[in-house]
């Protein structure tokens, strides 16, 4: 028995906000060109043209795209804890949610899909989908599902380095931070965004992306003074 907590004097540590580095637009495009006509083109124009995360892209599966709406239903997510690869729910309520995405989303999931069924062909019995890990849209040559810890350094780091983009602290979580800010950017409001991203509140949006608010207010007030 204490007679006193002596955790109650310790100093916390500040929660410090992870750094984001998101690409600019001539960066994003950059690198959409390198990876055109790869086998996962779709997987980095879908990163960053809807916001979604890794687990929730990889957790991805047909029958949760509607393509003549143009709109991804994001109702699960692959995580990848120590006791392996597993189907989850969203990370929180807030992101199970229905993302508008734009023609060019559209136009890569359809050129995937022809992939993945000349690869199935191909593979023939060995292809493996077994399990609970059936019907997603991004897998292996194989059928098996990819892992969401290897996304970075298999394939990000490598396409960026061919499209001559900085590489360095990158990672695959940077292309969901470039949908919001080039969206913010481009004069999209705060509470669409969030909503695409599965925020829970838009104060968390606005707070990850104070960056990008000054140059928004600036823009507010041109195009105020522009009525006039």
């Amino acid at each position: 028995m204490l007679s006193s907590n002596p955790a109650e004097n310790a100093i916390r540590p500040k929660a410090e906000d992870p750094e984001i580095n998101p690409l600019d637009r001539e960066e994003a495009n950059a690198l959409m060109n390198v990876v055109r006509g790869h086998r996962l083109q779709a997987l980095i124009v879908i990163a960053i043209l809807s916001g979604l995360r890794a687990g929730e892209l990889l957790g991805l599966r047909w029958k949760d795209v509607d393509f003549e709406a143009g709109i991804l239903r994001v109702r699960q997510q692959l995580v990848y804890p120590r006791s392996g690869l597993r189907l989850g729910p969203p990370k929180r309520d807030s992101s199970k949610r229905a993302v508008d995405v734009p023609p060019q989303v559209v136009a890569a999931l359809r050129r995937r899909r022809a992939i993945q069924l000349e690869e199935k062909l191909k593979a023939g019995p060995a292809w493996d989908e077994g399990g609970e890990f059936k019907d997603f849209v991004f897998t292996r040559s194989n059928g098996r599902p990819l892992n969401p810890s290897t996304l970075t350094r298999r394939y990000l780091t490598p396409f960026l380095k061919e499209a001559g983009v900085a590489h360095k602290e990158r990672r695959f979580h940077d292309l969901r931070h470039t949908f919001a800010t080039l969206n913010l950017l481009n004069g999209e409001h705060v509470r669409v965004v969030q909503e695409a991203l599965g925020h829970s509140t838009i104060a968390q949006t606005m707070n990850i992306y104070s960056h990008v608010l000054p140059s928004m207010g600036k823009s507010a007030a041109r195009r105020l003074g522009e009525l006039f």
